[in-house]
């Protein structure tokens, strides 16, 4: 259970590092203004999934 809240945090962490990233780039700004806000089940959820895990796992 130790281990799990710590990769927990972990996770957490590298999402919040990661997130900074993408302000000053302009990219969270972009999808934003463009209204790709998430909706259950649809295909701008899908993109805002796919571009947060890029971030999270260092593609960008």
């Amino acid at each position: 259970m130790f281990y799990g809240h710590i990769g927990g945090l972990h996770a957490t962490a590298r999402t919040l590092l990661n997130a900074e990233k993408m302000i000053p780039d302009g990219q969270a700004a972009q999808v934003l203004a463009a209204g790709v806000a998430p909706r259950p089940v649809s295909e701008r959820q899908e993109y805002m999934e796919n571009l947060l895990t890029a971030f999270i796992w260092g593609r960008y």
